[in-house]
């Protein structure tokens, strides 16, 4: 659970999408305290929305702090301190903020596990977190070991970990999704519905999770944000056309996708930096030996700045393929053009350049490939 909220924080907080003109807002005050903080200490507030600036409340003499504001509609938000932003270890507080007022109490070290009293939507919450919690016991353990194992460049034995880790996120995910509909009219339904499938590769789910969505609620933000999924999907889903591009390698030799028709193409989004896709490439690399030479290859697209980075990695994990980038990171044009907001994320083209599968993971990648490359 900890890999989850932390994505979903950093990730909301960069939105720069136009908000709805709503004119009517309800008022909230937030109170908490939080023991093991001084006085005089700041606790941040970040909407989880619109890519606004943090608001800071200082701790007061009697250990409390307060937040007041408006709001259009029931909103996510993490509450954090310094350390929070500073140490993975402490996972922030997320909640929903509405009119009226909440109360939270609990320990800085511990954010995540505070009460939260106060509103409706934050009961529903709850109702996920019991699921999210349950599975952050079963991954953390396997996740702590393949760090551990990456570490120590024992690739090989991190695949059966990473085939229970991916098990385990699909039964979570499943969980999740049937929550969800079972309560149509929670915006966080919506705010789970959304999480869920930020980077989902199958259109006909995402609009499904769309529709069981009470109408209100799929006018609310991550309403709104899910039929965007579902929007670029239709674009760049399952059975459309590859769009064309050109980039270079580290060689300055422009590359376009086009050059690869006639053969199976696996289009690899990843990035030097990028831990989940570092720890992706040994099972990447595996599927590349098996299948080279069925007329099959990848192409590697970096959402690196840092080009000797960039070469380093491919050089470390062993990747034989051709790889391309523009070093712009998340402003590269070929990851917008493909709907891309989420690493690591792939797309396996046929030979006619037809996307034919998504965001492959594990022994899914070989799996689809041994389908089609008989």
């Amino acid at each position: 659970m900890k890999q989850f909220v932390i994505s979903i924080f950093i990730t909301l907080i960069s939105f720069a999408c136009k908000q709805t003109s709503k004119t009517n807002k309800d008022s909230y005050t937030i109170t908490g305290k939080l023991t093991g903080t001084n006085v005089g200490e700041p606790i941040m507030l970040q909407k989880l929305l619109m890519g606004a600036k943090a608001d800071t409340s200082l701790v007061a003499a009697d250990g409390s702090f307060t937040f007041t504001g408006t709001v259009a509609e029931p909103t996510a938000i993490a509450i954090f301190t310094k350390e929070a932003m500073e140490e993975q270890s402490i996972i922030p507080l997320t909640l929903f903020v509405e009119g009226g007022k909440t109360t939270i109490s609990g320990d800085k070290l511990t954010m995540t596990m505070a009460k939260v009293t106060g509103g409706k939507t934050n009961d529903d919450l709850q109702q996920f977190q019991k699921i999210m919690q349950v599975y952050y016991k079963k991954m953390k353990p396997l996740g702590d070991s393949m760090k551990v194992l990456y570490d120590n460049k024992n690739k090989g034995d991190i695949l059966p970990l990473q085939a229970k880790y991916l098990q385990y996120e699909r039964q979570q995910k499943t969980e999740i999704m049937q929550l969800a509909k079972a309560n149509p009219k929670s915006y966080a339904s919506a705010f789970f519905a959304y999480q869920f499938n930020s980077y989902a590769s199958d259109l006909e789910a995402v609009q499904k999770a769309y529709n069981n969505l009470d109408g209100n609620i799929q006018e609310s933000f991550f309403g709104k944000k899910l039929k965007e999924i579902a929007d670029a999907l239709k674009i760049n889903g399952i059975g459309g056309k590859a769009p064309e591009f050109t980039l270079s390698t580290p060689d300055n030799i422009p590359v376009t996708l086009a050059s690869f028709k006639g053969k199976y193409v696996l289009i690899d989004f990843w990035a030097s930096w990028c831990g989940p896709c570092r720890q992706e490439n040994p099972n990447v690399v595996k599927a590349f030996n098996q299948f080279r030479n069925k007329n099959f290859t990848i192409l590697g697209v970096s959402l690196d700045e840092d080009k000797a980075a960039w070469q380093q990695a491919i050089m470390k994990d062993n990747l034989t393929w051709q790889h391309v980038s523009d070093l712009k990171g998340w402003n590269s044009q070929v990851a917008a053009l493909y709907g891309v907001k989420a690493i690591p994320a792939n797309f396996l083209l046929d030979t006619n350049g037809k996307i034919i599968a998504k965001d492959l993971r594990g022994e899914d990648l070989v799996k689809k490939l041994s389908e089609v490359l008989k």
